[in-house]
């Protein structure tokens, strides 16, 4: 006859083996699980600095519009003497109430209507002017200094646009444009009109044209930080748009990318 504790004893002794061996199994599962996710961590890691690389290496990644706002993608000389486009403005599309420089890099105001000669190209009722781009050897980048003007528009129009009677500038219409009305209310000309929430208006604003990806982008090129990029894609030749509005005789201007500081 068995005894009862021997009995006793054996089912403790299978209990505990059982135990043990969920443990062991839980601990190797745990194991594989830990270093299965720090792996992947790792990767994930390590994956997102080189598309900052990327970004960093190859300029015209910055129009793509998962990386637009990468701070990295916009600083440094490197960056700014690959990207930046010679711009001028083309005196035979400006309004008549609009004067333009002798080195046509600075457009104003004036209250004075100019007689001037006519030319199919020349805009006849809003008071703005296109400029030419010259392609730098990797992209379209440049820069314009408003000051304090209260009231501009600076981006860039489809080179078919109509320049004649009233303007509705939307990408719709072939303007990809940003607008300051007023000082204070900075938006983007789209259809409707979007309004921009910045800390402090601009007043040196960088374009950017990328061709590649068909994309338009605003930057505050003294604070380095990207401000806009229009949804829609731009098509065909386009030019450089600008409008200093009509209520200050002071300039837009087109200025060298700097060295140092801003972008």
């Amino acid at each position: 006859m068995e005894n009862p504790k021997d009995d006793t004893w054996k089912n403790v002794s299978i209990a505990l083996i059982v135990i043990i061996v969920v443990l062991v199994v839980l601990a190797v599962c745990f194991t594989v699980w830990y270093f299965h996710f720090r792996k992947k961590g790792t990767s994930r890691s390590k994956e997102s600095h080189s598309q900052d690389d990327y970004v960093v290496s190859n300029p015209r990644a910055i129009g793509m519009k998962d990386l637009l706002c990468n701070k990295k993608a916009i600083e440094g000389v490197e960056w700014r003497n690959k990207m930046t486009a010679k711009v001028t403005l083309d005196s035979k599309t400006a309004n008549c109430y609009l004067n333009v420089s002798e080195d046509h890099l600075e457009v104003s105001w004036t209250p004075n209507r100019q007689v001037l000669p006519q030319f199919p190209g020349r805009f006849d009722e809003y008071p703005c002017v296109l400029g030419e781009i010259t392609n730098a050897p990797r992209g379209h980048y440049w820069e314009v200094q408003m000051g304090k003007k209260k009231y501009w528009e600076i981006g860039v129009a489809k080179e078919s646009v109509q320049p004649q009677g009233q303007l509705v500038l939307s990408p719709e219409n072939g303007f990809w444009v940003l607008s300051l009305w007023n000082g204070e209310k900075l938006k983007a000309l789209t259809d409707p009109e979007t309004y921009l929430d910045v800390t402090s208006i601009p007043k040196r604003l960088g374009v950017y044209l990328d061709y590649e990806s068909k994309m338009v982008s605003f930057y505050d090129a003294e604070k380095s930080t990207h401000i806009y990029t229009f949804e829609k894609e731009v098509s065909g030749k386009v030019l450089a748009f600008f409008s200093p509005g009509n209520n200050d005789e002071e300039p837009l201007k087109i200025i060298p990318v700097r060295d140092s500081g801003g972008l």
